[in-house]
């Protein structure tokens, strides 16, 4: 599996002004770095929850359709039920591994000679949000890709918003708080964790991790 980023809106310049109300900064000497502290805070927030705040477009490349439950809930009875390859795409819904999902533009698959052939649109509705995927409609089954590795690929759009007022804003005030902190610390060795003592991380719980 692997996440190829295409494209991505830059809402900063609407976020520099706002972080700079936020700090009570007047001027522009300080914008280049002011805005490099809000560019680290927002990377930071998504590679620690692994999501992403500013929509995007990207490819995401599939070895096979991601089935929540299929396979672990029991054991394989054998050959009698077909191959373990079958009984995982049994499911109806395929999780992808971006999130907040927005949609899907186009589904392909790899075949043989390395030709992407499209999966209609027609054969799934998709489901959004942060546990977003693929919902495959009664009667059609899962396109199989004929190549071992990245056989099947999404167009997708995925984020909470491609402008600042469109994210919720316990992201707002984290992102600030976060960018706020690391100016504030600037020049400081930081060993603990930034989010605990920024304050962020309990604004943040809801899109923690669920632990089983």
């Amino acid at each position: 599996m692997r996440v190829v980023d295409i494209e991505k809106t830059d809402i900063l310049p609407v976020l520099l002004e706002e972080f700079k109300d936020h700090l009570r900064i007047d001027g522009a000497d300080e914008d280049a770095s002011l805005s490099s502290f809000l560019s680290v805070a927002v990377q930071l927030v998504e590679q620690r929850y692994d999501m992403a705040i500013i929509a995007r477009s990207a490819h995401v490349f599939l070895d096979r359709w991601d089935i929540p439950g299929k396979v672990k809930e029991r054991w394989w009875q054998g050959v009698a039920e077909g191959s373990v390859e079958s009984l995982f795409c049994a499911g109806k819904f395929a999780l992808l591994p971006v999130k907040p999902l927005i949609s899907i533009s186009q589904i392909d698959t790899q075949d043989a000679t390395g030709d992407w052939q499209l999966w209609p649109a027609a054969n799934y509705t998709v489901v959004q949000g942060l546990e977003g995927g693929v919902n495959r409609k009664s009667g059609n089954s899962w396109p199989v890709p004929e190549c071992a590795k990245d056989g099947i690929r999404l167009a997708v759009t995925y984020g909470f918003s491609d402008t600042w007022n469109g994210i919720p804003g316990s992201l707002q005030q984290a992102v600030l708080m976060l960018a706020a902190f690391l100016y504030t610390n600037r020049g400081t060795s930081q060993t603990g964790d930034v989010f605990m003592a920024s304050g962020v991380k309990p604004i943040l719980s809801p899109y923690e991790r669920k632990r089983l």
